[in-house]
Protein backbone atom coordinates (compact mmCIF):
# COMPACT_ATOMS: atom_id res chain seq x y z
CA UNK A 1 0.00 0.00 0.00
CA UNK A 2 2.96 2.30 0.70
CA UNK A 3 4.16 1.87 -2.88
CA UNK A 4 0.65 2.66 -4.14
CA UNK A 5 0.77 5.96 -2.25
CA UNK A 6 4.23 6.68 -3.64
CA UNK A 7 3.19 6.08 -7.25
CA UNK A 8 0.07 8.20 -6.79
CA UNK A 9 2.27 10.90 -5.25
CA UNK A 10 4.43 10.78 -8.39
CA UNK A 11 1.31 11.24 -10.51
CA UNK A 12 0.25 14.21 -8.39
CA UNK A 13 3.72 15.80 -8.44
CA UNK A 14 3.90 15.54 -12.19
CA UNK A 15 0.37 16.86 -12.55
CA UNK A 16 0.98 19.67 -10.04
CA UNK A 17 4.00 20.88 -12.02
CA UNK A 18 2.14 20.64 -15.32
CA UNK A 19 -0.98 22.20 -13.85
CA UNK A 20 0.96 25.14 -12.43
CA UNK A 21 2.49 25.83 -15.80
CA UNK A 22 -0.83 25.27 -17.56
CA UNK A 23 -2.71 27.50 -15.13
CA UNK A 24 -0.31 30.39 -15.68
CA UNK A 25 -0.34 29.78 -19.44
CA UNK A 26 -4.14 29.55 -19.50
CA UNK A 27 -4.53 32.75 -17.51
CA UNK A 28 -2.32 34.46 -20.03
CA UNK A 29 -4.39 32.71 -22.69
CA UNK A 30 -7.55 34.25 -21.25
CA UNK A 31 -5.97 37.66 -21.74
CA UNK A 32 -5.06 36.66 -25.29
CA UNK A 33 -8.60 35.57 -26.13
CA UNK A 34 -10.18 38.63 -24.55
CA UNK A 35 -7.86 40.89 -26.53
CA UNK A 36 -8.49 39.02 -29.80
CA UNK A 37 -12.26 38.90 -29.27
CA UNK A 38 -12.45 42.61 -28.57
CA UNK A 39 -10.03 43.75 -31.28
CA UNK A 40 -11.25 41.44 -34.04
CA UNK A 41 -15.06 41.48 -33.30
CA UNK A 42 -17.18 38.26 -33.64
CA UNK A 43 -16.75 37.79 -37.41
CA UNK A 44 -12.92 37.77 -37.70
CA UNK A 45 -12.67 36.15 -34.26
CA UNK A 46 -14.90 33.34 -35.52
CA UNK A 47 -12.56 32.93 -38.49
CA UNK A 48 -9.60 32.50 -36.11
CA UNK A 49 -11.64 30.02 -34.04
CA UNK A 50 -12.32 28.05 -37.22
CA UNK A 51 -8.62 28.05 -38.12
CA UNK A 52 -7.66 26.74 -34.68
CA UNK A 53 -10.23 23.96 -35.11
CA UNK A 54 -8.58 22.98 -38.40
CA UNK A 55 -5.20 22.85 -36.65
CA UNK A 56 -6.75 20.42 -34.19
CA UNK A 57 -7.58 18.12 -37.08
CA UNK A 58 -4.36 18.39 -39.08
CA UNK A 59 -2.25 18.30 -35.93
CA UNK A 60 -3.38 14.71 -35.52
CA UNK A 61 -1.45 13.76 -38.63
CA UNK A 62 1.64 15.37 -37.13
CA UNK A 63 1.21 13.38 -33.93
CA UNK A 64 -0.01 10.05 -35.40
CA UNK A 65 -0.17 8.51 -31.94
CA UNK A 66 3.52 9.21 -31.22
CA UNK A 67 2.95 11.09 -27.96
CA UNK A 68 0.80 8.58 -26.10
CA UNK A 69 2.79 5.57 -27.33
CA UNK A 70 6.07 7.08 -26.22
CA UNK A 71 4.77 8.29 -22.87
CA UNK A 72 4.11 4.64 -22.16
CA UNK A 73 7.42 3.37 -23.57
CA UNK A 74 9.70 6.02 -22.08
CA UNK A 75 8.02 5.67 -18.66
CA UNK A 76 8.97 1.98 -18.78
CA UNK A 77 12.43 2.50 -20.34
CA UNK A 78 13.67 6.05 -19.63
CA UNK A 79 17.20 5.13 -20.71
CA UNK A 80 15.92 4.91 -24.32
CA UNK A 81 14.69 8.50 -24.42
CA UNK A 82 17.17 9.89 -26.97
CA UNK A 83 16.88 6.85 -29.22
CA UNK A 84 13.10 7.14 -29.30
CA UNK A 85 12.94 10.95 -29.37
CA UNK A 86 15.33 11.42 -32.31
CA UNK A 87 13.39 9.04 -34.53
CA UNK A 88 10.02 10.45 -33.47
CA UNK A 89 11.10 14.04 -34.10
CA UNK A 90 12.20 13.14 -37.62
CA UNK A 91 8.89 11.41 -38.30
CA UNK A 92 6.83 14.28 -36.91
CA UNK A 93 8.65 16.87 -39.04
CA UNK A 94 8.11 14.87 -42.23
CA UNK A 95 4.43 14.40 -41.44
CA UNK A 96 4.03 18.08 -40.54
CA UNK A 97 5.33 19.29 -43.91
CA UNK A 98 2.93 16.99 -45.78
CA UNK A 99 0.00 18.04 -43.59
CA UNK A 100 0.89 21.74 -43.97
CA UNK A 101 0.83 21.52 -47.76
CA UNK A 102 -2.58 19.84 -47.72
CA UNK A 103 -4.01 22.33 -45.21
CA UNK A 104 -2.72 25.32 -47.16
CA UNK A 105 -4.11 24.10 -50.49
CA UNK A 106 -7.49 23.01 -49.10
CA UNK A 107 -8.16 26.21 -47.17
CA UNK A 108 -7.15 28.39 -50.11
CA UNK A 109 -9.23 26.51 -52.68
CA UNK A 110 -12.38 26.16 -50.60
CA UNK A 111 -12.49 29.52 -48.81
CA UNK A 112 -15.76 31.37 -49.43
CA UNK A 113 -14.38 34.89 -49.04
CA UNK A 114 -11.23 36.87 -49.74
CA UNK A 115 -10.65 37.25 -45.99
CA UNK A 116 -10.86 33.48 -45.44
CA UNK A 117 -8.49 32.70 -48.31
CA UNK A 118 -6.03 35.24 -46.89
CA UNK A 119 -6.15 34.06 -43.26
CA UNK A 120 -6.82 30.31 -43.16
CA UNK A 121 -3.93 29.03 -45.35
CA UNK A 122 -1.47 30.71 -42.99
CA UNK A 123 -2.44 28.27 -40.24
CA UNK A 124 -0.44 25.66 -42.18
CA UNK A 125 2.72 27.22 -40.72
CA UNK A 126 1.62 26.15 -37.24
CA UNK A 127 2.00 22.44 -38.06
CA UNK A 128 5.84 22.25 -38.35
CA UNK A 129 6.02 24.24 -35.11
CA UNK A 130 3.76 21.67 -33.44
CA UNK A 131 6.05 18.89 -34.67
CA UNK A 132 8.92 20.27 -32.59
CA UNK A 133 6.99 19.84 -29.36
CA UNK A 134 7.90 16.58 -27.57
CA UNK A 135 6.13 17.68 -24.40
CA UNK A 136 4.47 14.48 -23.21
CA UNK A 137 7.41 12.26 -24.13
CA UNK A 138 9.65 14.06 -21.64
CA UNK A 139 7.34 13.20 -18.73
CA UNK A 140 8.77 9.69 -18.78
CA UNK A 141 12.17 11.11 -17.83
CA UNK A 142 10.78 13.37 -15.12
CA UNK A 143 10.93 16.64 -17.05
CA UNK A 144 7.50 18.00 -16.24
CA UNK A 145 9.12 21.32 -15.32
CA UNK A 146 10.42 21.71 -18.89
CA UNK A 147 6.87 21.33 -20.19
CA UNK A 148 5.59 23.92 -17.73
CA UNK A 149 8.29 26.45 -18.62
CA UNK A 150 7.80 25.90 -22.35
CA UNK A 151 4.06 26.34 -22.01
CA UNK A 152 4.39 29.62 -20.13
CA UNK A 153 7.05 30.96 -22.49
CA UNK A 154 4.90 30.25 -25.53
CA UNK A 155 1.95 32.18 -24.13
CA UNK A 156 4.09 35.13 -23.03
CA UNK A 157 5.53 35.39 -26.54
CA UNK A 158 2.05 35.18 -28.09
CA UNK A 159 0.56 37.78 -25.75
CA UNK A 160 3.37 40.26 -26.34
CA UNK A 161 3.10 39.78 -30.09
CA UNK A 162 -0.66 40.30 -30.35
CA UNK A 163 -0.59 43.37 -28.10
CA UNK A 164 1.84 44.92 -30.55
CA UNK A 165 0.55 43.58 -33.85
CA UNK A 166 -3.19 42.78 -33.55
CA UNK A 167 -5.11 46.00 -32.93
CA UNK A 168 -7.70 46.07 -35.73
CA UNK A 169 -10.13 43.52 -37.30
CA UNK A 170 -8.04 43.49 -40.49
CA UNK A 171 -5.04 42.24 -38.45
CA UNK A 172 -6.61 38.74 -38.25
CA UNK A 173 -4.15 37.49 -40.89
CA UNK A 174 -1.28 38.02 -38.42
CA UNK A 175 -2.72 35.66 -35.79
CA UNK A 176 -1.73 32.35 -37.50
CA UNK A 177 1.87 33.55 -37.88
CA UNK A 178 2.04 34.52 -34.22
CA UNK A 179 0.50 31.20 -33.21
CA UNK A 180 3.26 29.41 -35.16
CA UNK A 181 5.89 31.50 -33.36
CA UNK A 182 4.29 30.65 -30.02
CA UNK A 183 4.22 26.89 -30.70
CA UNK A 184 7.83 26.89 -31.90
CA UNK A 185 8.85 28.62 -28.66
CA UNK A 186 7.08 25.90 -26.66
CA UNK A 187 8.93 23.06 -28.37
CA UNK A 188 12.34 24.70 -28.42
CA UNK A 189 12.27 25.55 -24.71
CA UNK A 190 11.59 21.89 -23.89
CA UNK A 191 14.36 20.65 -26.20
CA UNK A 192 16.81 23.13 -24.61
CA UNK A 193 15.97 22.14 -21.04
CA UNK A 194 16.15 18.41 -21.76
CA UNK A 195 19.50 18.83 -23.54
CA UNK A 196 21.23 19.50 -20.22
CA UNK A 197 20.79 15.89 -19.14
CA UNK A 198 20.27 13.99 -22.40
CA UNK A 199 21.95 16.05 -25.10
CA UNK A 200 20.26 17.78 -28.01
CA UNK A 201 17.39 15.92 -29.59
CA UNK A 202 18.00 15.76 -33.35
CA UNK A 203 15.60 14.54 -36.03
CA UNK A 204 16.74 11.20 -37.42
CA UNK A 205 15.58 9.21 -40.43
CA UNK A 206 14.78 5.69 -39.25
CA UNK A 207 12.33 4.05 -41.64
CA UNK A 208 12.01 0.86 -39.58
CA UNK A 209 11.22 2.80 -36.40
CA UNK A 210 8.84 5.08 -38.31
CA UNK A 211 6.99 2.10 -39.75
CA UNK A 212 6.68 0.45 -36.32
CA UNK A 213 5.50 3.70 -34.72
CA UNK A 214 2.88 4.35 -37.39
CA UNK A 215 1.64 0.75 -37.21
CA UNK A 216 1.28 0.77 -33.43
CA UNK A 217 0.04 4.34 -33.42
CA UNK A 218 -2.66 3.89 -36.07
CA UNK A 219 -5.44 3.07 -33.56
CA UNK A 220 -4.37 6.12 -31.55
CA UNK A 221 -4.39 8.23 -34.73
CA UNK A 222 -7.96 7.14 -35.42
CA UNK A 223 -8.81 7.70 -31.76
CA UNK A 224 -7.27 11.16 -31.98
CA UNK A 225 -9.19 11.92 -35.16
CA UNK A 226 -12.43 10.91 -33.46
CA UNK A 227 -11.56 12.94 -30.39
CA UNK A 228 -10.74 15.96 -32.55
CA UNK A 229 -14.06 15.46 -34.31
CA UNK A 230 -15.87 15.56 -31.00
CA UNK A 231 -13.92 18.66 -29.93
CA UNK A 232 -14.12 20.62 -33.17
CA UNK A 233 -16.86 19.44 -35.52
CA UNK A 234 -19.46 21.60 -33.77
CA UNK A 235 -17.27 24.66 -34.44
CA UNK A 236 -16.79 23.68 -38.09
CA UNK A 237 -20.49 23.00 -38.66
CA UNK A 238 -21.55 26.21 -36.93
CA UNK A 239 -19.19 28.11 -39.25
CA UNK A 240 -20.61 26.35 -42.32
CA UNK A 241 -24.31 26.46 -41.33
CA UNK A 242 -24.67 29.61 -39.23
CA UNK A 243 -21.66 31.72 -40.20
CA UNK A 244 -18.57 33.16 -38.51
CA UNK A 245 -20.58 35.42 -36.18
CA UNK A 246 -22.20 32.49 -34.37
CA UNK A 247 -18.85 30.68 -34.49
CA UNK A 248 -17.35 33.57 -32.55
CA UNK A 249 -20.11 33.35 -29.93
CA UNK A 250 -19.67 29.60 -29.57
CA UNK A 251 -15.88 29.98 -29.46
CA UNK A 252 -16.23 32.40 -26.55
CA UNK A 253 -18.46 29.89 -24.73
CA UNK A 254 -15.88 27.15 -25.29
CA UNK A 255 -12.93 29.10 -23.88
CA UNK A 256 -13.66 28.77 -20.11
CA UNK A 257 -14.46 25.06 -20.53
CA UNK A 258 -11.38 24.51 -22.69
CA UNK A 259 -9.29 25.96 -19.87
CA UNK A 260 -10.25 23.06 -17.59
CA UNK A 261 -10.29 20.46 -20.35
CA UNK A 262 -6.66 21.38 -20.87
CA UNK A 263 -5.99 20.67 -17.20
CA UNK A 264 -7.72 17.29 -17.55
CA UNK A 265 -5.52 16.56 -20.55
CA UNK A 266 -2.46 17.18 -18.41
CA UNK A 267 -3.87 14.98 -15.67
CA UNK A 268 -4.51 12.25 -18.25
CA UNK A 269 -0.88 12.22 -19.37
CA UNK A 270 0.41 12.29 -15.78
CA UNK A 271 -1.92 9.43 -14.90
CA UNK A 272 -0.81 7.40 -17.95
CA UNK A 273 2.85 7.92 -17.10
CA UNK A 274 2.46 6.96 -13.43
CA UNK A 275 0.06 4.09 -14.12
CA UNK A 276 2.35 2.60 -16.79
CA UNK A 277 5.35 2.67 -14.46
CA UNK A 278 3.50 1.21 -11.44
CA UNK A 279 3.42 -2.53 -10.63
CA UNK A 280 0.08 -4.22 -11.29
CA UNK A 281 -0.66 -4.61 -7.58
CA UNK A 282 -0.63 -0.81 -7.15
CA UNK A 283 -2.65 0.27 -10.19
CA UNK A 284 -6.10 0.05 -8.57
CA UNK A 285 -5.37 2.53 -5.75
CA UNK A 286 -3.91 4.95 -8.30
CA UNK A 287 -6.97 4.52 -10.50
CA UNK A 288 -9.49 5.06 -7.72
CA UNK A 289 -7.82 8.13 -6.25
CA UNK A 290 -7.42 9.66 -9.72
CA UNK A 291 -11.07 9.11 -10.62
CA UNK A 292 -12.37 10.58 -7.37
CA UNK A 293 -10.01 13.56 -7.43
CA UNK A 294 -10.84 14.40 -11.04
CA UNK A 295 -14.60 14.06 -10.66
CA UNK A 296 -14.81 15.99 -7.38
CA UNK A 297 -12.77 18.93 -8.59
CA UNK A 298 -14.55 19.20 -11.96
CA UNK A 299 -17.99 18.96 -10.33
CA UNK A 300 -17.19 22.08 -8.31
CA UNK A 301 -15.91 23.83 -11.43
CA UNK A 302 -19.03 22.89 -13.43
CA UNK A 303 -21.34 24.35 -10.79
CA UNK A 304 -19.33 27.59 -10.68
CA UNK A 305 -19.14 28.03 -14.46
CA UNK A 306 -22.79 27.19 -15.04
CA UNK A 307 -23.98 29.59 -12.35
CA UNK A 308 -21.67 32.36 -13.55
CA UNK A 309 -22.21 31.91 -17.30
CA UNK A 310 -23.91 35.35 -17.77
CA UNK A 311 -20.61 36.94 -16.73
CA UNK A 312 -19.11 35.92 -20.08
CA UNK A 313 -19.97 39.45 -21.26
CA UNK A 314 -17.65 40.89 -18.64
CA UNK A 315 -14.71 39.17 -20.32
CA UNK A 316 -15.61 39.34 -23.98
CA UNK A 317 -17.99 42.31 -24.14
CA UNK A 318 -21.75 42.75 -24.49
CA UNK A 319 -21.63 41.56 -28.08
CA UNK A 320 -21.07 38.04 -26.67
CA UNK A 321 -24.24 37.79 -24.54
CA UNK A 322 -25.37 34.92 -26.78
CA UNK A 323 -22.49 32.82 -25.39
CA UNK A 324 -24.01 32.49 -21.89
CA UNK A 325 -26.54 29.70 -22.58
CA UNK A 326 -24.14 27.34 -24.42
CA UNK A 327 -21.49 27.99 -21.75
CA UNK A 328 -23.90 26.88 -18.99
CA UNK A 329 -24.46 23.59 -20.85
CA UNK A 330 -20.83 23.00 -21.84
CA UNK A 331 -19.71 23.33 -18.21
CA UNK A 332 -21.29 19.95 -17.40
CA UNK A 333 -19.05 18.13 -19.83
CA UNK A 334 -16.20 18.59 -17.34
CA UNK A 335 -17.27 16.05 -14.64
CA UNK A 336 -17.96 13.48 -17.38
CA UNK A 337 -14.56 14.11 -18.96
CA UNK A 338 -12.86 13.76 -15.57
CA UNK A 339 -14.42 10.34 -14.98
CA UNK A 340 -13.51 9.21 -18.50
CA UNK A 341 -9.80 10.08 -18.17
CA UNK A 342 -8.68 7.00 -16.15
CA UNK A 343 -10.66 4.55 -18.30
CA UNK A 344 -9.32 5.78 -21.64
CA UNK A 345 -5.77 5.96 -20.23
CA UNK A 346 -5.95 2.41 -18.91
CA UNK A 347 -6.80 1.13 -22.39
CA UNK A 348 -3.62 2.75 -23.72
CA UNK A 349 -1.51 1.54 -20.79
CA UNK A 350 -2.77 -2.03 -21.27
CA UNK A 351 -2.06 -1.81 -25.02
CA UNK A 352 -5.75 -2.02 -25.93
CA UNK A 353 -5.84 1.16 -27.98
CA UNK A 354 -7.81 -0.75 -30.61
CA UNK A 355 -10.77 -0.86 -28.22
CA UNK A 356 -10.37 2.84 -27.46
CA UNK A 357 -10.41 3.51 -31.20
CA UNK A 358 -13.64 1.57 -31.73
CA UNK A 359 -15.41 3.38 -28.89
CA UNK A 360 -14.37 6.77 -30.19
CA UNK A 361 -15.56 5.96 -33.70
CA UNK A 362 -19.04 5.38 -32.23
CA UNK A 363 -18.87 8.64 -30.31
CA UNK A 364 -17.65 10.64 -33.31
CA UNK A 365 -20.34 9.27 -35.63
CA UNK A 366 -23.04 10.17 -33.11
CA UNK A 367 -21.52 13.62 -32.60
CA UNK A 368 -21.43 14.49 -36.31
CA UNK A 369 -24.93 13.21 -37.08
CA UNK A 370 -26.50 14.82 -34.02
CA UNK A 371 -24.76 18.15 -34.61
CA UNK A 372 -25.95 18.43 -38.22
CA UNK A 373 -29.54 18.30 -36.99
CA UNK A 374 -29.07 20.19 -33.72
CA UNK A 375 -27.23 23.17 -35.19
CA UNK A 376 -29.68 23.56 -38.07
CA UNK A 377 -32.73 23.60 -35.81
CA UNK A 378 -31.44 24.56 -32.34
CA UNK A 379 -28.40 26.76 -32.91
CA UNK A 380 -25.30 26.94 -30.75
CA UNK A 381 -27.00 25.95 -27.47
CA UNK A 382 -28.21 22.72 -29.08
CA UNK A 383 -24.63 22.08 -30.24
CA UNK A 384 -23.50 22.37 -26.61
CA UNK A 385 -26.14 19.79 -25.66
CA UNK A 386 -24.81 17.39 -28.29
CA UNK A 387 -21.31 17.72 -26.90
CA UNK A 388 -22.60 16.89 -23.40
CA UNK A 389 -24.43 13.80 -24.73
CA UNK A 390 -21.31 12.69 -26.60
CA UNK A 391 -19.18 12.87 -23.45
CA UNK A 392 -21.76 10.77 -21.61
CA UNK A 393 -21.70 8.14 -24.38
CA UNK A 394 -17.89 8.01 -24.41
CA UNK A 395 -17.75 7.57 -20.63
CA UNK A 396 -20.27 4.73 -20.84
CA UNK A 397 -18.42 2.93 -23.66
CA UNK A 398 -14.92 3.16 -22.18
CA UNK A 399 -16.20 2.28 -18.71
CA UNK A 400 -18.03 -0.79 -20.02
CA UNK A 401 -15.04 -1.87 -22.10
CA UNK A 402 -12.64 -1.72 -19.14
CA UNK A 403 -14.96 -3.31 -16.59
CA UNK A 404 -15.98 -6.23 -18.83
CA UNK A 405 -12.31 -7.11 -19.41
CA UNK A 406 -11.33 -6.63 -15.77
CA UNK A 407 -8.94 -3.83 -16.73
CA UNK A 408 -10.37 -1.31 -14.25
CA UNK A 409 -12.95 -1.13 -11.44
CA UNK A 410 -16.49 0.03 -12.11
CA UNK A 411 -17.74 3.45 -11.06
CA UNK A 412 -20.12 1.75 -8.65
CA UNK A 413 -17.15 0.11 -6.95
CA UNK A 414 -15.19 3.36 -6.81
CA UNK A 415 -17.98 5.42 -5.30
CA UNK A 416 -19.06 2.63 -2.94
CA UNK A 417 -15.53 2.59 -1.49
CA UNK A 418 -15.19 -1.12 -1.88
CA UNK A 419 -11.75 -2.62 -2.32
CA UNK A 420 -11.59 -3.71 -5.98
CA UNK A 421 -9.52 -6.58 -7.18
CA UNK A 422 -6.30 -5.88 -9.12
CA UNK A 423 -6.65 -5.14 -12.82
CA UNK A 424 -5.61 -7.81 -15.28
CA UNK A 425 -2.69 -7.29 -17.63
CA UNK A 426 -4.79 -7.73 -20.74
CA UNK A 427 -8.27 -8.34 -22.08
Amino acid sequence: MLFGHLFFADVLRSFATLATGESIARLIGVGIQVWLARQLTPGPYGLITFGIALIGWFGLVVDSGTEQLNVREISRHPERFRDLADAVLGLRLVLSVAAAVVLGVVTYEFSKSAESSHVLPRFALVLPALALNLRWMVLGIGKARAVAYGNIASRVVFLAAILLLVTQPHNADRVPLLEALSEATYGLVIIFMVSRAYGWVRPRIDLAAWRATLTQGFPLLVYGACRATILTIDVVLIALILGHGDTGLYGAALKPVAFFLGALGLFSVSFLSGYSAAPTSETIPIFRRSALLGFGSMLVVAVAISAGSPLVTVLFGHGYSGSAAPLAVLAWTLPLAALAVPYSSVLVARERQDLLMHNNIVGAVFNVCANVVAIEYGGITAAAGVRFATYAIMLFLNHTTCVKRDLAPSLATIFARRTPRPAAEGG
